[in-house]
């Protein structure tokens, strides 16, 4: 896998936001961002990523409403993780010191859910998603929060992510797969092609 980090720190008038990387990693993550069901399942994508993340992250305004606030913490955390990922990725891809896999896959079950995953780290951003929770919430936590963290993180990456439910009822578990099959199809996206000594793209340009 690509050694490399990246960190990124963004305040804007709806969140305040501290995220550090390691994309050579062992899977741990420390996620604080005051919805628990959210840093599960990022702190989920990470562990199977083997991806080192830490995220501090909190509203800036606090005379909003919590949906308001969820909703943009959510989203821009995805654009935050998504861009440090993006600056481990140009240390290494950028100069062609080294090449990578490039693309990745997973499938995953979690009890009725099964959910695949598909990544192209390409340097053309793209998100599909069928997942059909977006109207469902887990307690008071919508979950189209989290359908808009993977936008985000994918589009801020410039990446192309497809992800989506294969069969399954409850949507926790078809949430939690999806993201569980988004870190596999990254950890293997990012494996080191060894047979490879070169830029993965016939342009000859990635990222």
């Amino acid at each position: 896998m690509v050694s490399a980090g990246g960190k990124v720190n963004r305040i804007t008038a709806e969140t305040d936001i501290s995220v550090t990387l390691d994309i050579c990693g062992s899977g741990q993550a420390k996620v604080n961002t005051g919805i628990a069901f959210f840093d599960h399942l990022v702190s989920s994508l990470a562990f199977w990523a083997l991806m080192d993340l830490e995220i501090e992250a909190k509203p800036s305004n606090l005379s909003r409403t919590s949906m308001d606030e969820g909703h943009h913490l959510c989203e821009d955390v995805g654009l935050c993780v998504g861009l440090a990922l993006r600056q481990a990725l140009e240390q290494n891809l950028i100069s062609g010191s080294v090449s990578i896999v490039r693309f990745g896959q997973a499938l995953v079950p979690m009890d009725d859910a099964l959910v695949f995953a598909a990544i192209d780290i390409s340097g053309r951003p793209y998100f599909g998603e069928d997942l059909g929770v977006s109207s469902f919430s887990e307690g008071a936590v919508p979950m189209v929060w989290m359908v808009e963290f993977l936008r985000a993180f994918s589009l801020s990456t410039r990446l192309n992510l497809h992800v989506g439910k294969i069969r399954g009822s409850d949507p926790h578990h078809i949430m939690e797969a999806a993201f569980k099959s988004t870190g596999l199809a990254l950890r293997s996206a990012l494996q080191i092609d060894t047979e490879r000594k070169m830029v993965p793209s016939t342009k000859g340009v990635i990222m």
